[in-house]
């Protein structure tokens, strides 16, 4: 996966880590890139499995963390301009047990380091039907998220929560191959980025997903 740099020694954020394939394909890029890689799920399941993944790839438990949560509670409430804030006073905030799994920490924001310099974002599509979603194609519109407080949003807002939360606005957004490329980019003018690239990922010679990378000048 192309990867812009965003300086030296960065915190990249996986939002939706799942069994952490691209997480560990981060963590695996050199640590003058890529420091530390926060993976972050709502299943602690996920996490360990993604945990056991990184251990067979060989990935140094001192480049990856497991954050146990939700990531829109993470993006509004603990980060503002890729800096930690006190979110200490919340009282909804859940408290999860931190436990150590094949070497590798998982636990809950408690683990949160105090930056975070760029953020990777591949939320659930909307299950086998995405590819039917209208004759148009695919959009940041046609996600749908619940956040931490029970709001709905779609792709678009939370392409909004990670540009506010991250340090450089460096956000890599990981799409179906049927995306509407128009549509995309009105989305991202609206938000406020002007640099986008569209990165198309083949395999055998077929497109199989979209990877978009956005970043201020």
């Amino acid at each position: 996966m192309k990867l812009i740099i965003f300086g030296s020694d960065g915190v990249i954020l996986d939002s939706f880590c799942g069994c952490g394939g691209n997480a560990i394909g981060f963590a695996n890029l050199k640590s003058s890139l890529i420091s530390l890689v926060v993976c972050v799920d709502i299943d602690r399941s996920k996490l360990k499995m993604a945990a056991n993944n990184a251990s067979i790839y060989g990935v140094s438990t001192d480049r990856i963390v497991f954050i146990e949560g939700d990531v829109t509670f993470i993006l509004q409430q603990c980060y503002k301009d890729g800096i930690l804030v006190d979110f200490s006073q919340l009282t909804n905030v859940k408290k999860v047990e931190t436990e150590n799994h094949k070497g590798y920490n998982i636990g809950g924001y408690n683990l949160l380091p105090q930056n975070i310099d760029a953020i990777f974002l591949s939320p659930p599509w909307g299950g086998p039907s995405y590819m039917n979603d209208n004759k148009k194609g695919y959009s940041l519109r046609s996600i749908s998220l619940q956040t931490w407080d029970k709001e709905n949003i779609d792709g678009q807002d939370l392409l909004i929560l990670a540009k506010n939360a991250c340090k450089t606005k460096l956000v890599v957004y990981f799409l179906p191959r049927n995306v509407n490329g128009h549509d995309i980019g009105k989305s991202v003018w609206r938000v406020g980025y002007k640099d986008m690239e569209i990165e198309k990922n083949m395999l055998n010679g077929k497109l199989k997903t979209v990877t978009m990378y956005l970043t201020q000048s």
